[in-house]
């Protein structure tokens, strides 16, 4: 047993994750990592946080109208849900691509801050629509300073949505 998420994520088999003594997910730190199956999973594991994206489900459309100014298809859903539900994509930052030219999909955004840890950078951006906070990380040595804009796009494959109500997972687009 241990506190440390990073510890159980080296040397377990298996992680039992509790939330207030209850078993709130059970697997391998793949799983755990890849599929969290509530939102207090998802951020509970791995070394930086997920970001949750806010949106809301349009199923006229069979999409999600995203707060930062994108739509995104529905992925396969476990759940039913209704037109209008308000949903977090949850997707990790090295899961966001940093762009250098112009696309359809993309969310422009302005550089708040670069936590430089040597390996890699964590570029916290906020979005220019619907000022949405998101964290990116960055493994090469992309030119990057605060205060600059830039654009970035979602690897959705990589991605969860989960009930802004509930927490719980409500789909996942690789599947």
């Amino acid at each position: 047993m241990t506190h440390d998420q990073t510890e159980a994520m080296t040397l377990a088999d298996k992680i039992v994750i509790l939330n207030r003594g209850n078993i709130e997910q059970a697997g391998t730190p793949q799983e755990l990592y890849q599929c969290p199956a509530t939102m207090f999973v998802a951020s509970f594991i791995g070394h930086y946080p997920m970001n949750f994206l806010p949106g809301k489900v349009d199923l006229s459309r069979n999409t999600i109208l995203m707060n930062m100014g994108i739509e995104v298809p529905l992925p396969k859903l476990h759940a039913k849900i209704t037109c209008g539900t308000e949903v977090f994509v949850g997707i990790r930052p090295e899961h966001i691509l940093i762009k250098t030219q112009p696309e359809s999909g993309q969310v422009e955004a302005r550089i708040e801050f670069i936590d430089d840890i040597g390996s890699d950078k964590l570029v916290k951006v906020m979005t220019m629509r619907g000022q949405v906070p998101c964290s990116i990380r960055v493994l090469d040595d992309m030119p990057l300073s605060s205060n600059n804009p830039l654009r970035f796009e979602l690897l959705l494959k990589k991605a969860n949505l989960f009930c802004q109500r509930t927490g719980f997972l409500l789909g996942r687009w690789n599947e």
